[in-house]
């Protein structure tokens, strides 16, 4: 359904509010929380729908001082991933480079596995601190810059680290990742500081960072390089009322804006699927009043047909009141995003009335339900989940993993297959 979500260890929820768009428009409501941190199946797809493709891999082996315990693990995982991949000719392609203070290019691309097999053998600790940032760049210039690098391959940097880096990572990361190379982050089994891996790794980060006994990691990084995403259809949201719902009470001025401008982005890139959208927020009683969208986010919410921010708390109520009102054309399908906190109070009376509406209004709506936090009432989500279109649960509202290309991806994927079973 989507190559990119199977995914992403979603959780969902929150409510909704309708507002008339010179009276037709929805007012919506509820909480849009931080994206998509539990990302867990992003791009395993079915095999079977996915074509070989060719790929330059690159493992960068952390050789510091704070790995010589790890480094022969290391090298045990890349022989197990030599097995495991199709190195050869045309396909994919290995090359290897371990850093410290200073980064090496053991060995550039090549498809000689009995070649990469003898060198690895040969590689041992330099000792040394833990540039990461510099590591990045070096392998940018060096490793995909190289003469053997296929322009057309798909990019693959996998770093092993303990993640503990003495210099900043952050912006060499992001400037592989600018250039469409997927980079993994792969820890010690015992470490402790993951989120230093997600500052390096690609999003989302709970599909590209693992620990280095994972059971899942061969199998992310085959996907990773057999199989290509078709392209995402959203044929199934072609004239569909779209209703954001984001309930944000709870959360900073700056993090609401966040949540805000992922919405905008989102529409815009949605905006050839002629769909109507609207877009509610819920700030509680004790709402930033000061909050406007900048000018960016101004431009893209024209493609929302209301945009308008609430400040009360019963936005589920207000909403179906809305309904009972006629205000929303019953000859049009309706998918309700909602975003809200799983530990709110109110997300057990949200899934009671999701399931009244749902059997009033049989066909007309589906549910995309997102939730975030500390997973305080995740059993009342789930419960909802098997009757919804789509659960996503993201952890930690402050982290964004999942770009808007990418939940676009997951929404009409998602939506399509939850159509197709249920409505037609």
């Amino acid at each position: 359904v989507l190559t990119m979500f199977c995914l992403l260890h979603l959780a969902p929820l929150t409510a909704l509010l309708v507002s008339s768009k010179a009276e037709s428009t929805m007012r919506n409501i509820v909480m849009l929380a931080a994206l998509l941190a539990s990302v867990a199946a992003y791009d395993r797809t079915d095999a079977s729908k996915c074509t070989k493709d060719k790929a330059d891999i690159f493992f960068l082996l952390d050789s510091s001082d704070s790995t010589s315990q790890l480094f022969a693990k290391q090298k045990i995982f890349v022989n197990k991933v030599l097995d495991s991949l199709e190195v050869e000719y045309g396909k994919v392609h290995i090359g290897i480079a371990t850093f410290s203070d200073s980064f090496f290019l053991n060995v550039d691309l090549t498809y000689d596995v009995s070649y990469l097999k003898m060198y690895l053998g040969h590689i041992y600790p330099m000792g040394g601190s833990t540039k990461i940032g510099s590591a990045l760049k070096s392998l940018q210039a060096d490793g995909f810059g190289s003469h053997r690098a296929r322009r057309t391959a798909t990019k693959i940097a996998i770093v092993l680290t303990d993640g503990q880096s003495s210099d900043d990572p952050i912006a060499a990361a992001k400037t592989l990742m600018a250039k469409n190379v997927k980079v993994f982050a792969v820890g010690d089994t015992y470490m402790n500081n993951q989120a230093d891996l997600r500052m390096i790794a690609s999003r989302p980060t709970s599909y590209y960072v693992f620990n280095l006994d994972s059971h899942d990691l061969i199998g992310s990084i085959k996907n990773a390089v057999q199989c290509v995403s078709p392209k995402t259809d959203c044929s199934v949201l072609h004239n569909i009322n779209l209703q954001f719902l984001i309930d944000t009470p709870s959360y900073s001025q700056k993090t609401s804006l966040k949540l805000i401008n992922f919405v905008a982005e989102t529409s815009a890139m949605l905006k050839e699927t002629n769909a109507e959208f609207a877009l509610g927020v819920n700030f509680g009683v004790m709402g930033h009043q000061d909050i406007a969208p900048n000018y960016h986010t101004q431009l893209a919410l024209k493609n929302i047909s209301s945009f308008r921010f609430y400040k009360q708390v019963g936005m589920i109520d207000s909403f179906l009141s809305f309904l009972a009102k006629g205000r929303l054309d019953r000859n049009q399908r309706t998918l309700l995003i909602i975003f809200i906190d799983e530990s709110a109070e109110p997300l057990k009376e949200l899934r009671d009335k999701i399931e009244r509406l749902k059997l009033k209004y049989r066909g007309l709506f589906s549910f995309f339900i997102i939730t975030f936090g500390p997973s305080v009432n995740r059993h009342v989500a789930r419960s909802m989940a098997s009757n919804l279109s789509f659960y996503f649960h993201i952890p930690d509202v402050r982290y964004m993993e999942v770009s808007h290309e990418d939940f676009v991806k997951l929404l009409c994927g998602s939506s399509a297959s939850y159509y197709n079973k249920n409505f037609k």
